[in-house]
């Protein structure tokens, strides 16, 4: 007999704001953490050139180095994104490459722990537009999937390609939606043995709505695509995080046409292979958007998202919390700030979640972070 999550819905939560620490000008920030819950952050840098920059705390986000150029190219970069595990982390953006009239996938490689970077290489290189990168680090191996346009600019389809010789060679670029729809952006990662997990926004031919779609495999094997979110609204923006065991984890953007707006839902899969009916998280009376999923390594479950509950000129950074994938907590505002926050990301750490975003503010965008806990030794 099937089971179905619960979602515990108590109230809108009101509690005092959490510590918020101002990392500096920048944009659209991403996170990971590695086993040595060092925290590594990358985001668009303000300066001439858009450049991608780097910083690493040792204490959950309370400080951080010093910022390191990561893309130091000549055109514009933009949409970073950051994964690390051991010595290796890996950055992967979008490169506006004025060269050949088109935008392509670059990745920075470190293996001493963000001390150094290796040279961008270009990943994508395909005769399409690529856009919406993103990056994961597993057993040495970097893996990178992205939006690309090589088949059509209408119908943009997720390719993905790696390297295990740490970013000296990559295989091919694969076109691993292999349908005739409309894909949206993805999300990865990488679970036991290797295998990646690809999830996106799938407009299949003849379908009314999008949904999201997940797919497992490696290079030129891939599973049919699952959909996780099989109901009648729009579904995007999905993020993909896996729990100890293997087990995929969704979260996603419902368009809810038939109720107030926009929510953030959630779904997972069970020991057997099979998908929890889509549900509620964010259910606030305001807009949600920008859904971020993460998980620690003892199985507690961090879904962020935008949300303007507080004020639609003024959105702030919320979040729900569980520690089953069944039960969730009250929705509460993190930011409680005056300006406009995009884009949050959060990473888990032993003690709780670290979480970045992108405020606006005095006509400025900066990056914020709320610090998260370390358990002591």
């Amino acid at each position: 007999m099937k089971t179905w999550p619960v979602v515990l819905l108590l109230s809108v939560g009101v509690l005092a704001a959490p510590h918020v620490v101002t990392v500096g000008g920048g944009k659209a920030p991403s996170l990971a953490v590695d086993h040595e819950e060092r925290v590594h952050l990358v985001y668009q840098g303000l300066q001439s050139g858009d450049n991608i920059y780097y910083r690493q705390s040792g204490d959950g986000g309370l400080t951080w180095g010093d910022e390191i150029n990561v893309s130091a190219t000549p055109d514009k970069s933009v949409n970073p994104c950051v994964a690390a595990q051991g010595n290796q982390v890996a950055v992967a953006w979008l490169e506006d490459c004025r060269d050949h009239s088109g935008n392509d996938i670059y990745v920075a490689i470190s293996t001493d722990a963000g001390h150094t970077f290796g040279a961008p290489v270009d990943v994508s290189h395909t005769p399409g537009h690529s856009a919406h990168p993103v990056v994961a680090v597993s057993n040495g191996s970097v893996h990178v999937a992205w939006t690309d346009t090589s088949d059509g600019q209408g119908s943009p389809d997720v390719f993905y390609s790696s390297s295990d010789n740490g970013g000296k060679s990559w295989t091919k670029a694969i076109d691993v939606s292999r349908d005739h729809g409309v894909h949206g952006a993805p999300s990865i990662a990488v679970g036991r043995g290797g295998l990646v997990h690809l999830a996106w926004s799938d407009r299949c031919k003849g379908a009314k709505v999008p949904d999201i779609h997940l797919v497992r495999g490696m290079q030129d094997t891939w599973s049919p695509q699952h959909d996780v979110s099989p109901t009648s609204e729009i579904s995007s923006h999905p993020s993909l995080a896996l729990r100890p065991d293997g087990r995929a984890c969704v979260s996603w953007l419902e368009d809810c046409d038939t109720h107030r707006g926009n929510d953030i839902y959630f779904a997972s899969e069970d020991a057997n292979g099979n998908w929890s009916r889509p549900l509620d998280i964010s259910h606030t009376p305001g807009i949600s958007s920008d859904p971020n999923l993460a998980i620690s390594e003892e199985g507690r479950f961090y879904v962020t998202w935008v949300d303007t509950t507080s004020g639609r000129s003024h959105p702030d950074v919320w979040q729900s919390r569980s520690d089953d994938g069944r039960r969730f907590s009250t929705s509460r505002n993190l930011s409680h700030t005056p300006g406009k926050s995009h884009e949050p990301h959060a990473a888990a750490l032993s003690g709780g979640p670290v979480i970045a975003w992108e405020e606006v503010a005095g006509g400025k965008s900066w990056i914020k972070v709320i610090p998260g806990r370390i358990k002591a030794q």
